[in-house]
Order: structure tokens, then C-alpha cells, then sequence
């Protein structure tokens, strides 16, 4: 299993990479045959050769010591009590407003997702899960590489 940060030439991927004036704007799992990820359709699966036709790979992690089967266990746990949920637009929103906020006026981002709903996630939440790390609704997709890099479970590929 690796974990894929990307961005791609969808609006959407301008608008957050615009806003968090990051290099990547979406986080999936890459499971060799298929990318699991949280799209605005809610956790989706779709074949690898297509998802990286869309998109472009700027960080590929794994982990140091891998874990094949148990990661595959939790993603299945994850997937079947996530089936048909839809994207945390909300969390999505606030996250949004809450960075401008911060690029414009200097305000601090807060310690919580206000609009964030449970049940529901955003891509970044889906891969926080599949990877075992603590629920950080507010941070970015290169945020969550950095966090992952430095918990020193997972390295650059």
C-alpha cells in the first residue's frame, strides 16, 4: 500500500492548491490495482491506470516496516462502514474559508473543523484513517505528507 499526494487540471485541484499555495491538492491509497480514495462522490475506488491519467503524483509514501495484510484489513473495515457516504463538503468549506482567512488576515487556523461531520470525510481524513494517525480535519494534503514523513513510519518512494 502506498499512500499518493497529486494534483491534477480539475478546478477544483486550481482552487485548493490556489488557496493552500501547496503542491498538491487531493491524498489516495494506492493499492497496486486500484486507488482508494475520497472524491467529491464519496470514498471511491478506481482503477490505478485511470486515476493517474488524471492526475499527476507529487509524493509517494510507504511504509518503512510494511504491513500488507493489516492495512488491507483496516481499509476494508474503513470501506465497508463508509459505503455510500457521501464527501464532507462542509469540512471541505470550512477549511477553505478558514485558510484564506489565515493568508489574508493572518488569523490562526483552529484546533477543529467546525463543519466537519462525522461518517463523512474529505480525502485527507480517509488516508489519516487507512494510515492509523490521529483526525486532523484542518490539515492540507502536503500537510498530512509532512506529518506522515515525520512520524517516521513512512518514507518517500
Amino acid at each position: 500500500m502506498k499512500i499518493l499526494f497529486t494534483k491534477s487540471d480539475s478546478l477544483l485541484s486550481k482552487i485548493i492548491r490556489g488557496i493552500t499555495k501547496e503542491g498538491s491538492s487531493h491524498t489516495a491509497i494506492d493499492t497496486g490495482l486500484v486507488i482508494v480514495h475520497s472524491n467529491l462522490l464519496g470514498i471511491n475506488l478506481e482503477w490505478t491506470r485511470f486515476f493517474k491519467r488524471k492526475c499527476v503524483i507529487v509524493h509517494t509514501l510507504e511504509r518503512v516496516t510494511p504491513t500488507p495484510d493489516k492495512d488491507m484489513a483496516r481499509m476494508d473495515e474503513i470501506l465497508t462502514a463508509q459505503e455510500n457516504t457521501p464527501y464532507d463538503f462542509g469540512a471541505l468549506i470550512f477549511n477553505g474559508l478558514a485558510l484564506l482567512a489565515k493568508r489574508l488576515v493572518g488569523r490562526p487556523l483552529p484546533k477543529v473543523n467546525l463543519w466537519q461531520t462525522t461518517g463523512m470525510h474529505m480525502c485527507t481524513e480517509f488516508v489519516e484513517e487507512i494510515a492509523s494517525m490521529e483526525n486532523d480535519a484542518m490539515i492540507t494534503p502536503e500537510g498530512l505528507y509532512n506529518k506522515l514523513k515525520a512520524s517516521g513510519l513512512w518514507k518517500d518512494v
